[in-house]
């Protein structure tokens, strides 16, 4: 059985159009958490350890004792590593089994040897993570379009978005794990590495749509920036305005960041509160003193008894009115281009359906 390879392009027209798609990343845990392709799995045939003590060994006695002792290092664990990889890929068709490392060098190439002398047909991604990353930053400068969701928040922008297929919309907060705000951070998760933020955006329009729905964010999403090309392109496209009443604002928003996580079992009432209150101190010097304390007040009490919309809703409503209310609407009257719609949820996706069709008609 050969060693077989695949290029870097064919591997990600694969990749984009199966989301059941598991690649087997053989860099180290570190490399890995710094940065990552999308749907890739981390079993490493040197880990963080191994890696180091091989980098020694290069730097003071050259290349082919860092290879010797590479071999020695996981010569123990062979059978193991083996195991493992088949393991982790055998669900999958042989055609579609894959793995990398860093550059398409002996890491990868070793562990491929070993799975074909076990009978296990794999095949390496020329050029590993180098080359993919390479891709994907190119796709973001592809040629296609973004239109602008936009509106108040608590309008329920995302729900709209997630009317549309992956193919018509990019979820910048999904890929991001993170609301965009300073009450943004989803309860249980951390943010990727922008890397691998980066990676899956620019997987997603990876030979693009002529089209794509975007919800309205800034410059960051989180800790994560917005790549500079993605920016640009965002700041001139048109802007569609969800309207919704406040009512239904502060229901949007006791569902998303009360109820929500309370249901899921992800955190406590007192866990919750703090977390919520550690994140109005964040914004205690915009929200000025008189604000804050009142605010903060109202979520100390609403926090007293049992959860309810009724109970929550008094610092919701301030927290729209005196702080992110105040904060999007200088956003909107400084952005570059026009709001050329507005409507509720049914009228916005109307509009968008429309246009969505026109653009692909023109392509």
């Amino acid at each position: 059985m050969t060693n077989e390879q695949i290029s870097a392009p064919d591997f990600l027209n694969l990749l984009k159009n199966d989301e059941t798609l598991i690649s087997l990343d053989v860099r180290s845990e570190a490399e890995f958490a710094k940065a990552s392709i999308p749907q890739g799995l981390n079993v490493p045939i040197l880990n963080n350890t191994h890696r180091k003590t091989v980098g020694i060994t290069y730097k003071m006695m050259g290349q082919e004792a860092a290879i010797s002792i590479g071999h020695e290092l996981v010569s123990p664990i062979k059978e193991t590593m083996i195991s493992s990889w088949q393991a982790s890929l055998q669900h999958l068709h042989p055609d579609h089994r894959f793995l990398y490392c860093w550059r398409g060098g002996l890491r990868s190439q070793m562990a491929a040897q070993w799975l074909s002398e076990s009978g296990f047909r794999v095949r390496r991604v020329e050029g590993g993570y180098k080359a993919l990353r390479r891709e994907l930053h190119h796709s973001l400068s592809d040629s296609y379009e973004l239109i602008l969701l936009t509106g108040l928040t608590g309008s329920g922008k995302t729900r709209l978005l997630q009317r549309f297929s992956k193919s018509e919309q990019l979820d910048l907060e999904a890929f991001a794990r993170h609301r965009g705000s300073a009450f943004g951070p989803v309860v249980g998760e951390g943010q990727p590495s922008q890397q691998s933020f980066e990676n899956l955006l620019g997987l997603r329009v990876y030979h693009p749509s002529p089209l794509y729905i975007v919800e309205h964010e800034g410059r960051c999403v989180g800790k994560i920036l917005i790549p500079q090309q993605f920016l640009e392109r965002m700041n001139q496209a048109p802007l569609v305005f969800l309207e919704k009443s406040m009512e239904e604002r502060v229901h949007h928003i006791y569902g998303e960041y009360v109820e929500r996580p309370l249901a899921d079992g992800k955190v406590t009432v007192q866990a919750l509160r703090e977390i919520l209150l550690g994140q109005l101190l964040r914004i205690k010097r915009r929200l000025g003193g008189v604000h804050f304390g009142e605010i903060e007040k109202a979520m100390l009490t609403a926090f007293t008894t049992p959860p309810t919309l009724s109970a929550h809703s008094g610092w919701i409503r301030d927290l729209l009115l005196h702080y992110y209310d105040r904060q999007y609407n200088y956003a909107i009257a400084h952005a570059p281009s026009p709001i050329i719609f507005r409507g509720d949820e049914e009228a916005c996706t109307q509009f968008l359906q429309e246009r969505l069709r026109c653009a692909h008609k023109a392509k």
